[in-house]
């Protein structure tokens, strides 16, 4: 069997996709098929190949959907056997709520991440224990109401979305976390270490995605005027974040107290803002366990607080459901306030339809957590200069 891929046009990430012709004794047919760094990645494109023989016309779908889950996770540094279940559902969360794609698109993405990984599996390429199933009874029920054992645990990550406003929402549904009350937070901050503490305050209370907050320099991090303006943004715009007061001086602490120590311990010369002990850049995976370790000891110390899981996407969501209702509050007492393009460009958003996702435009007063409490304490900035926000540079 023959391959011939079309030529590469420039693609700047570690794993592209390619349209080929495969020529066979049966005749030639069309593929789709990831490289990675130019070169085909085989083991991928094995299970890409017999998932589209199998269909009458060939589909791309699957092959940018996998491309794009391995580029997300080798931007953290992570190989295909380090992925876990939890990156993959912060993976998918991202999608769904920041991205704003479909419930019907991420139960696509489910299935087209799952039987990679089940196929990955079958025929001995390593991957993450937390992605096995550890119970020989579990079973998964499909649409036609056959059913079959799971070999991953990746199918069962369909009753942890919530469907969006259109769909018929079944008892068996159940959404993750997507803000954290006042309580939470300081409980949450009390039980992390200083510069995770720093990382988790910032997606609080600024909005930054993750890997925004993780991409911080030194450069970037203005201490005297109090704002940062991460080096890294989905939308490729710069967003410039006021910090509060009280975080503008747990950072400066870090800096005095704990980074400047570990410089000199390691000789490092990085010039990213949060570093491990190692000297290195606080990676992803390793926020993610620092967050996960401080829940489970707010579960013991405080159960009244009611904290579930924890999601590294949570903080954000927290930012935006609070900034909400202190725009929905200031508009309904006829105080000048933000304005819906104002509160985008706070967010990092191309349009304000990414809000839906959020499931807060019409619960920010009724429902949301978020009390007025939580904003005299992580939004006086805002309340100082609701006419006026920072310009973006």
């Amino acid at each position: 069997m023959d391959i011939n891929i079309s030529p590469y046009e420039g693609n700047t990430s570690l794993y592209s996709v390619e349209r080929a012709v495969i020529k066979s004794i049966k005749g030639d047919y069309t593929c789709f098929l990831i490289l990675r760094d130019r070169l085909p990645a085989t083991d991928l494109n094995k299970h890409l190949i017999l998932k589209q023989k199998k269909s009458a016309h060939p589909c791309s779908t699957g092959a940018y959907v996998i491309a794009s889950l391995l580029n997300e996770m080798y931007d953290r540094g992570l190989e295909i056997e380090e992925i876990t279940r939890g990156h993959i559902f912060d993976y998918l969360t991202e999608a769904y709520v920041e991205e704003g794609k479909a419930y019907k698109t991420i139960l696509s993405y489910i299935t087209i991440i799952g039987d990679l990984f089940d196929d990955l599996h079958v025929h001995g390429i390593p991957i993450h224990s937390s992605l096995l199933m550890t119970d020989k009874n579990a079973l998964y029920v499909l649409k036609n109401k056959k059913e079959r054992r799971c070999i991953t645990t990746i199918p069962l990550m369909r009753k942890e979305f919530l469907p969006n406003k259109n769909a018929v929402i079944s008892n068996s549904m159940f959404s993750y976390t997507k803000w954290y009350t006042k309580d939470q937070i300081d409980a949450l901050a009390k039980e992390l270490p200083l510069v995770y503490r720093c990382i988790f305050l910032d997606t609080v209370m600024t909005g930054h995605r993750v890997d925004s907050a993780l991409s911080i320099t030194t450069m970037t991090y203005n201490a005297k005027e109090q704002y940062i303006m991460p080096t890294r943004t989905k939308t490729g715009r710069n967003h410039r974040a006021h910090l509060p007061a009280y975080l503008a001086e747990l950072i400066y602490t870090y800096l005095i107290e704990e980074r400047s120590v570990t410089v000199s311990k390691t000789g490092s010369t990085s010039e990213y803002l949060f570093l491990g002990r190692n000297g290195k850049p606080v990676t992803y995976s390793a926020y993610r366990a620092a967050l996960i370790a401080a829940a489970e000891q707010v579960r013991k110390k405080h159960p009244e607080l009611g904290l579930t899981e924890v999601h590294t996407h949570a903080g954000r969501s927290t930012f935006a459901a609070a900034l909400r209702s202190y725009q929905k509050k200031q508009q309904s007492e006829g105080i000048p306030t933000l304005t819906d393009d104002d509160f985008c460009k706070q967010m990092d958003w191309s349009s304000l339809q990414c809000l839906d996702n959020y499931d807060i435009l019409t619960r920010a007063q009724t429902a949301s957590p978020i009390i007025d409490q939580f904003q005299t304490d992580f939004f006086s900035f805002t309340s100082n200069h609701s006419t006026e926000l920072p310009e973006e540079t």
